[in-house]
């Protein structure tokens, strides 16, 4: 999906009618994401079920399983969450993505305090993969980008207090492995290499854990979103932009945050 032309707020509306239901038509910064091409993304609308569809029409959804809950409130307005217990809630997706010169993970999250030991936000098992990865209260751990020649361990994704939410963004093409946090670059590795994957194909994706039992996520998870390119530095500090006015607990009004999406799709047709 493309958009090629700057939208105005009634536009923005009568697309957003257009694209799948699970996504708010006000919810500017699900569009924002869709202009950028992602091959997944999981806005966690699902209220009942075993499924986490994915709502860019490529047909990736996953399937939860373990203890969780759906329909918690989100980090946006109007957005849902899951609740992951922390020993077997996961949602696993079909080995779709990856195997490319170029990826992008980004997730909002909020943990719960005190937890022992690294905890997955996305997570792969294979070769060649991704594992993005929450600090426990003390900061260790490692998050980890596997390449096909060798791997680099980029900045922990922090802990946070039950209500707070962060996004966070990790992003790899050869030279350029950067990692984001709420916007702002925190990391950066030029390690070059020819291919990235997060995993096999037997083995799949996991949302909220690594493999089939390993780092079990404990809190909340939302808007995971899974590209084969790198965004820029600027793609990601312009998606944060656009979801400011949503943020919870203070969401902006429509005219806001129609208004972010129109300076974020302008900045996109002038590259």
């Amino acid at each position: 999906m493309h958009f090629k032309q700057v939208l105005g707020a009634a536009s923005l509306m009568t697309m957003a009618a257009l694209l799948p239901s699970q996504l708010s038509a006000t919810n500017a910064y699900d569009l924002a994401v869709l202009a950028l091409n992602p091959v997944a993304y999981y806005t966690f609308s699902n209220l009942t079920g075993t499924t986490i569809s994915d709502v860019t029409g490529n047909g990736h959804d996953g399937t939860i399983s373990g203890g969780y809950t759906l329909g918690v409130a989100g980090p946006l307005a109007g957005a849902t969450g899951a609740t992951f217990n922390g020993s077997d809630a996961v949602v696993v997706v079909p080995g779709v993505w990856g195997g490319t010169p170029a990826i992008t993970v980004i997730a909002w999250y909020q943990t719960v305090p005190g937890v022992t030991g690294p905890r997955a936000i996305v997570g792969g098992n294979g070769v060649e993969y991704v594992n993005l990865q929450t600090a426990t209260a003390s900061g260790s751990g490692s998050s980890g980008v596997f390449t096909d020649t060798g791997s680099v361990s980029p900045t922990l994704a922090p802990a946070t207090t039950p209500t707070g939410w962060h996004m966070v963004v990790l992003s790899a093409t050869s030279g350029a492995i950067d990692e984001y946090i709420d916007g702002v670059q925190v990391y950066s590795n030029a390690k070059t290499f020819n291919t990235v994957a997060p995993t096999l194909a037997a083995n799949g994706v996991h949302i909220g854990g690594v493999g089939n039992t390993l780092r079990r996520f404990d809190g909340t998870i939302s808007d995971v979103a899974l590209f084969n390119t790198a965004l820029s530095a600027t793609d990601v500090s312009n998606l944060y932009t656009v979801a400011g006015p949503l943020i919870t607990p203070e969401p902006a009004s429509g005219a806001l945050a129609a208004a972010a999406l129109v300076g974020f799709l302008a900045f996109r047709r002038g590259r």
